[in-house]
């Protein structure tokens, strides 16, 4: 069905694009776009798959095919000229990424000023031309006045101030035009929130009244997108102030429900809970598909990926759907939150009707039930597991259990055994401070009014010593009870807002009466809920709160004491003059009226975040010693050397403002901030001190051949440490004391164990070298994994910037490095050589990444040496190869030995094509060990005259290669009246006699000649002597050596 094809395609683009993998989804948009052309969709439709594919190429860098996509989209957009406007902004853009002159730019920048125009859209004019002033500031600043006077004289004829955003203008000009208006706040919950997963997000847009079903530009709401991405807590959230649970979504979602999209996305705790809030599980699509018939769809479609715990939980998910469908919805039990405690209680969820219903057309009407649970011997409790990645969300929410009929395996059972037969279980559900008498049922509170003046006091004393000593808010945990039946008495709630409520916003305010009290620093202890102590020491000296309103705060400066202390009776009667202050009793029952009540915790240390280079470290600082930033910076950079093998001296920043290495830390830094180091200077001693100390500092013994190379080599431009087989742990010592070598130019590691792992630090290392030209790690048993280290973990872009040879022969990169290793290249703008032989390539290299390596090749502009001898590619994916390599560029390629049988047929036609481009740059070809024949040789020499370029050509272990195909070739280079640098036929069979007119031939042809002479006869060395004591010139050179002759000319 390519209909259905069309849409998995822009999914897959969507979702690759989306987790930052721009090559998967520039092929998935262009498989997309092939199905599109197939099926005849409209040009509208076909446009915006090219739009799609220019943003992935510009995102790829790839600035060409990204103008050459919205050429297509411009073209399919012809009569639109708001459209057509957008499409030659993008272009001129694109071109600017790309490099291009002026010249280039500044007529794409005018059609879309003259199409914005005639679609009559100011901001759009606006736009533009603060692009093209930006431009002509930079090219051609004699034209920029000009357009500024423009730009000015929009700004006031529209009314708009110069420093108003571009955004915002065509957000207003769209919401004059459009009848279902969006808001941006609306367009946030649905978009950076519910996508993202920003729980806390969500609950604040939420509470500040935004709609909770607004509808995107594709017509979602904010459920949806919670679904489709299976975040579990915002779903619950927005179901429990009443999001509509059965929105099929806009015109164009295809009537696809909230319970449909997270069925199509695997996520099944989502799923089980729309079907506890009362999901419809009979709706169904535009294709006429209930969430059933969906969840068997995928099944299907990832059923080859999906391990055995997944496929039960599919089928435990199909088998409530079905029970659902079938029968009353009261005979579904669900789990209520306290289920995981251990004891089972009837839930009780309602939803409610918050949402405008004309912002929401569509929405369903909200319902309220009641869920039941079974007990606890009827459905047992099996041990909390989660779900595999990616098909459910990382979050834990609440789970759903079937009747014992439906667990799958039969019945239930608590023992290990069956642990793999229940698919989804009840967690517990994290509780709130907040509101908690609200969500426990049944708790009745006693009113009281001694009860309710012990509370009021108690809360007053825990909000000023709180205030007093107001710390971090993510170093203090607070503690509550819940009330466990209606005798119970309540318990007052800390005055400070926990970490999981606090909101960012500004929520401290002053709403305590003055009071005069005397001087104390206090440490009240409350109860088993609060970790709130104090100490008390009265100076007889007497303050009042000031009446001149305190400034809100909205940033806690201190670290508070996170010991919990128990609970003690009775009080104190030395408290103070001030009866509305409360007093706590003493603890370790010293008289509280002796001074104070010893702290028995010392206060936890403070954290600092160090940032040196791309390493983050964090420290903790003691309060209980004082020390100064310096302190901190030599923290930071033992951490560092322990991490990097570096050893640095460092400067502390923070926002830009340099810390004086005298000053306290805790005058200058909070708990919890980060801090900038800045590398003044390096511990650069010889190469073998630095060794000798990584060894140390790795504990790793010292390797004498290593110790012997790094005395001899030195400090010099070139480093080797070839064939010494060393394993990963002797490697790091050795790269990390290579570190900051910045003379280096060349490093060969040929012949060791680097593997995969030890790729991090080779890279690590190699960020240091910037004038690195050479880099040898054949045969290192480097797999696809550590290239793919290579090539995604550079910290910067110009770590290879100016390396020009690269060799990764002999190591197992097999068919899977094709990303990495075209990601790699593209790293690599200077590189001229690549060495890829023996690498495990097969007949299935380039079957899948074609276009990613075509585009790594294509952009690498001074590649002139590729070798891929030793790979058994076989006719196929050779045909790949030469269609991505470089023609014009190229002039070394090397393919020896890479088919795979005897057939070379279509070996030859897929050189043919290649060396018969135009402008085929090609010089030095190698096609040894291929099973050529005379034929094969035959339409090789037909090639010669069209590539005048080729003066060297190496047919050697080619044992079908006759007489015959010796003379074609002599026959082809007279033709184009140049000879041949270089023609090797060792292992093929020559046999004599030549004879006289042949030998004149390779005299006057050829410069060099590699034979077997094992069959030639002794006439014809006879007739070669003869014809060099003839020819007047260079000298000439004769050797025969094993049964070889080589001729060569000097």
């Amino acid at each position: 069905d390519l209909h259905e094809a069309l849409g998995i395609c822009e999914q897959l683009g969507d979702l690759f694009s989306k987790s930052g993998d721009f090559p998967k989804a520039a092929e998935a948009y262009q498989k997309q776009l092939q199905f599109a052309k197939s099926v005849k969709i409209p040009n509208q439709e076909l446009a915006v798959i090219h739009v799609s594919l220019a943003a992935t190429f510009g995102d790829l860098k790839n600035y060409s095919w990204a103008v050459e996509h919205y050429e297509e989209e411009l073209r399919l957009r012809r009569g639109n000229p708001l459209e057509e406007a957008k499409t030659w902004l993008n272009i001129a853009l694109s071109k600017e990424e790309a490099g291009k002159p002026y010249e280039e730019l500044e007529p794409c920048f005018q059609n879309a000023l003259q199409c914005s125009q005639e679609a009559k859209k100011p901001w759009l004019q606006r736009q533009i031309l603060q692009h093209l002033h930006a431009i002509q500031l930079k090219y051609q600043p004699l034209e920029a006045p000009n357009t500024a006077s423009k730009l000015q004289e929009l700004n006031c004829t529209e009314g708009w101030s110069p420093s108003k955003d571009d955004i915002s203008e065509e957000e207003e000009e769209e919401e004059l035009e459009n009848s279902e208006t969006l808001e941006d706040s609306d367009i946030e919950l649905s978009e950076s929130a519910c996508i993202d997963g920003q729980y806390r997000r969500v609950c604040d847009l939420v509470e500040q009244g935004h709609p909770l079903n607004p509808r995107d530009y594709c017509g979602w709401t904010p459920l949806h997108e919670a679904c489709n991405h299976g975040h579990l807590e915002i779903v619950r959230f927005l179901l429990d102030h009443g999001a509509a649970v059965d929105d099929p979504g806009g015109p164009g979602c295809e009537g696809i429900t909230p319970l449909h999209d997270a069925l199509n996305c695997g996520h099944f705790e989502v799923a089980e809970l729309l079907i506890e809030r009362r999901a419809s599980v009979t709706a169904k699509n535009s294709k006429g598909h209930t969430p059933r018939e969906t969840l068997r769809q995928w099944v299907k479609l990832y059923g080859k990926d999906l391990d055995q715990e997944t496929r039960q939980k599919a089928q435990a998910m199909e088998k409530l759907l079905q029970q659902a469908a079938s029968f009353n919805f009261s005979q579904l039990f669900f789990f209520s939150p306290a289920a995981s405690q251990g004891s089972l209680t009837p839930q009780t969820i309602q939803t409610n009707s918050l949402f405008d219903p004309e912002t929401s057309p569509s929405s369903s009407p909200v319902r309220s039930s009641h869920f039941l649970a079974k007990s606890e011997a009827q459905h047992p409790f099996i041990g909390n597991r989660s779900l595999n990645k990616p098909l459910t969300s990382p979050e834990q929410g609440l789970g759903i259990t079937r009747p014992q009929s439906y667990h799958v395996g039969g019945e239930a059972s608590s023992s290990e055994g069956d642990d793999d037969k229940v698919p989804f279980q009840p967690v517990k559900k994290r509780p709130r401070l907040l509101n908690l008498g609200q969500r426990a049922e049944g708790a009745t509170l006693c009113s009281s009014e001694s009860t309710e003046s012990n509370v009021a006091s108690a809360s007053r004393a825990v909000y000023k010593a709180a205030i007093r000593g107001v710390g971090s808010a993510q170093a203090r945990r607070l503690f509550k009870t819940i009330a466990k039946g209606p005798s119970q008495t309540p318990v007052a709630q800390s005055a400070l807002i926990p970490e999981e409520e606090y909101l960012n916003g500004d929520w401290l305010e002053d709403d305590l009466e003055s009071h005069c009290v005397r001087r104390k620093k206090s440490h009240c202890i409350l109860d088993n809920d609060s970790d709130c102590t104090s100490e008390l020491e009265s100076d007889g000296e007497t303050i009042c709160s000031s009446s001149k309103p305190r400034s809100r705060q909205s940033q806690l400066t201190r670290i508070v004491d996170k010991t919990v202390l128990g609970r003690t009776s009775g009080s104190s009667n030395s408290t103070g003059e001030n009866p509305s202050v409360s007093r706590v009793s003493d603890i370790s029952g010293e008289n509280p009226s002796a001074g104070y009540l010893p702290c028995s915790v010392a206060p936890p240390p403070i954290r600092i975040r160090v940032r040196v280079q791309d390493n983050v470290f964090l420290i903790p600082v003691p309060q209980s010693e004082r020390h100064p930033v310096s302190w901190l910076a030599d923290q930071a950079s033992q951490r560092y050397y322990q991490t990097c093998g570096l050893l640095t001296w460092l400067t502390l920043k923070k926002e830009g403002a340099l810390l004086a290495p005298e000053d306290l830390i805790t005058d200058v830094l909070q708990s919890n901030e980060e801090v900038l180091a800045e590398v003044i200077s390096c511990d650069l001693t010889s190469l073998t001190d630095r060794y000798r100390k990584v060894c140390q500092n790795l504990r790793e013994a010292e390797n004498q051949l290593i110790l012997q190379a790094l005395e001899q080599q030195g400090s010099g431009p070139s480093f080797s440490a070839c064939s010494l087989a060393l394993r990963p742990a002797q490697l790091t010592p050795l790269l990390r004391a290579l570190k900051l070598h910045t003379s280096l130019r060349e490093l060969h590691l040929v012949g060791n164990r680097l593997g995969n792992n030890t790729a991090v630090e080779l890279l690590s290392t190699i960020s240091t070298m910037p004038g690195l030209t050479l880099l040898d790690l054949s045969s290192n048993h480097l797999g696809p994994d550590g290239l793919h280290h290579l090539a995604n973990g550079l910290p910067n872009h110009s770590t290879f910037q100016n390396l020009e040879k690269l060799n990764l022969s002999m190591n197992p990169l097999g068919d899977g490095c094709v990303r990495a290793l075209a990601s790699l290249l593209q790293s690599c703008p200077a590189l001229s050589t690549l060495r890829l032989q023996a690498c495990g390539f097969t007949s299935n290299f380039l079957q899948n990444h074609q276009h990613t390596m075509d585009n790594a090749l294509q952009g690498a502009r001074h590649l002139k040496l590729l070798s891929l001898s030793y790979n058994t590619l076989g006719v196929p994916a050779l045909a790949r190869v030469l269609q991505c390599v470089p023609h014009r560029v190229l002039t070394q390629l090397e393919l020896g030995s890479v088919m795979t049988n005897r057939n070379s047929s279509g070996f030859m036609e897929s050189m043919l094509r290649y060396l018969t481009q135009e402008g085929c740059a090609l010089t030095h070809l190698n096609l040894s060990g291929n099973y050529l024949n005379d034929e094969a040789v035959r339409n090789l020499s037909r090639c010669l005259p069209i590539c005048p370029s080729l003066i060297s050509l190496d047919l050697t272990a080619n044992p079908k290669i006759s007489c015959c195909s010796l003379e074609e070739i002599l026959s082809a280079l007279q033709e184009r009246n140049s000879g041949l640098d270089f023609l090797g036929l060792s292992g093929c069979s020559i046999e004599g006699p030549l004879g006289s007119c042949t030998w004149e031939k390779i005299t006057s042809q050829l410069q060099e000649l590699q034979l077997c002479c094992s069959k030639l006869k002794p006439t014809d060395h006879q007739a070669l002597g003869q014809q060099l004591a003839f020819k007047q010139g260079p000298s000439s050179v004769i050797l025969k050596h094993h049964h070889k002759l080589f001729f060569g000319r000097h």
